[in-house]
């Protein structure tokens, strides 16, 4: 599950209710390995960002070696909620963090174009 090479991490992850998973992962690992285990861990389904101690976003792509992380950290799991809407045949989806995703019949809205002007604060 874990790649090859580097030491071992091992790194905390809590959400804000307090719950917390504890994780032994390679340092050459990246913070989206690190994210995916942690949903695993927590029983979450969906996405979630992970915050530095400092309460900076971590970047999924780069190692944690790279992002700075050592051992004992403990890092903050912020859910990323979704909001739903639906016409009779189009979808759309409303991210916690910004951004809509569309789809479905173009003609009931599942084109992102044709319903930009209806969405000007997204």
């Amino acid at each position: 599950r874990r790649k090859q090479g580097g030491d071992d991490l091992e790194i905390s992850v809590c959400l804000a209710s307090g719950r917390c998973c504890s994780l032994s992962i390679s340092s050459t690992s990246t913070v989206e390995v690190l994210k995916l285990q942690a949903l695993e861990a927590l029983s979450l389904g969906g996405s979630l960002k992970l915050l530095d101690p400092e309460g900076s976003v971590l970047q999924p792509g780069k190692s944690l070696e790279k992002a700075g992380l050592r051992s004992g950290l403990t890092l903050t799991a912020v859910v990323d909620p979704i909001r739903l809407s639906a016409t009779k045949r189009a979808f759309a989806a409303w991210r916690l963090g910004g951004g809509v995703v569309v789809w479905g019949a173009a003609g009931d809205g599942g084109h992102p174009l044709r319903r930009m002007q209806q969405l000007p604060n997204v």
